[in-house]
């Protein structure tokens, strides 16, 4: 009897053993999710915070590295709108002087350009086609071809210069405009009248705007009406001339002139926007500032001028947005609210030197180059400067 009790408290002891336990591990599971949760909660919040952190950075990640043969020249590196072309111009290493090949990258192809078209003097405008032009001087009165060539699709168009525009004409983005086909020149031998012309290259019509008298009721001595800096906005409503007298806008359908800027130390630079309504200016500060620039945007409509930031460099992108690059930081100021906020950080080894930021009109292309020591092909033991591209890509 007395074994039978015996066996049956150690029956209950061992179930209520095993009871206990299974509670204790299903307690356990509970609390190892519970701490699973949490884990997945902090994750989500770390991920969270990483996001907006890319976000604010501009979440660009590399889309091609290029090697440039010997020395990009001048800055020579410009972007189409959607960053799908970029062109630059090389030089020899340790030469000086005019370019030696210009290259463009298309879509992620590199091509060499027909240099007796496409010298230094050409440029990629914000269709992505690229504008050259020739001057032929063995031909009576020296006529001048303005070329057309779209990298992405091979094709090229040619127009030869009106008769009644006798002026060389400039074929820089600040002169044409892809979106409407227009050339800006101004012309010569005027006897201090300032005279343009606006080329229609595709119907050839030509449109002259004497904007003198409006220009010189505003700035009654002008030293050199030539060495005006000349902005055409892409709609070519407006144009704008910046002297070191000061700088004035003309509305290419109302014929009226009106001042941006009659400050004696304004530079006369001047950047349209994108989008046509504003123009960007800027002051020289490098001698108070380590930067060099203060930049200003003026509306065309209420002449309002706004002080926008200080920067090495101001770029317009869309939707009303101006990058300010000041090293290898861009700062984006949006002109509706006023803001101005990181937009992205280059970050470049010690031995790398930065040299130059482009953006394409959308924003979403970043090409910058920069130098760097590399071993010599013929004297490994020395060393020389290496010039790199590197395109970037939301």
């Amino acid at each position: 009897m007395k074994k039978l009790l015996l066996l049956f408290a150690a029956s209950m002891f061992l179930l209520i053993t095993v009871a206990c336990s299974a509670d204790d591990s299903e307690a356990g599971t509970e609390k190892d999710d519970t701490a699973t949760n949490e884990s997945e909660e902090n994750t989500s919040e770390t991920n969270d915070s990483t996001d907006e952190s890319a976000s604010n950075s501009g979440e660009f990640s590399e889309v091609d590295s290029i090697i440039v043969d010997g020395d990009l020249l001048a800055g020579l590196l410009h972007l189409s709108d959607d960053g799908e072309v970029v062109q630059w111009a090389e030089i020899d290493s340790g030469m000086i002087g005019d370019a030696n090949r210009m290259k463009v990258w298309a879509d992620g192809e590199v091509e060499e350009l027909d240099m007796e078209k496409f010298n230094q003097h050409s440029y990629v405008n914000a269709e992505g086609n690229i504008y050259g032009s020739v001057v032929d001087h063995d031909q009576a009165g020296s006529p001048q071809t303005v070329y057309v060539y779209n990298p992405l699709t091979s094709e090229s168009e040619k127009y030869l210069k009106p008769e009644e525009i006798e002026e060389f004409i400039v074929v820089n983005p600040q002169r044409v405009s892809d979106e409407q086909k227009t050339i800006l020149s101004q012309k010569n031998y005027t006897d201090g009248e300032i005279i343009f012309h606006l080329w229609n290259y595709e119907t050839d019509e030509v449109e002259e705007h004497n904007i003198s008298e409006g220009t010189y009721a505003l700035i009654p001595e002008i030293d050199n009406i030539r060495s005006g800096h000349l902005g055409l906005t892409r709609d070519t409503k407006s144009i704008y001339v910046g002297y070191s007298e000061g700088i004035v806008h003309y509305n290419t359908e109302t014929e009226e002139v009106d001042a941006v800027s009659l400050e004696e130390d304004m530079e006369y630079v001047i950047t349209p926007t994108v989008d046509s309504q504003y123009v960007i200016t800027q002051k020289y500060i490098g001698d108070e500032s380590e930067v060099n620039n203060r930049f200003y945007i003026t509306d065309r409509d209420t002449l309002e001028q706004t002080e926008i930031g200080n920067a090495d460099n101001a770029i317009s992108i869309t939707d009303g947005r101006i990058l300010l690059v000041a090293e290898n930081e861009l700062q984006v100021y949006d002109i509706e609210t006023g803001e101005t906020s990181l937009y992205y950080t280059i970050e470049l080894d010690e031995e790398f030197d930065l040299k130059g930021v482009r953006v394409s009109g959308d924003g979403n292309t970043i090409a910058y180059y920069y130098e760097e020591e590399v071993p010599r092909e013929d004297d490994p033991e020395k060393t020389t400067d290496q010039t790199t591209i590197q395109i970037l890509r939301k």
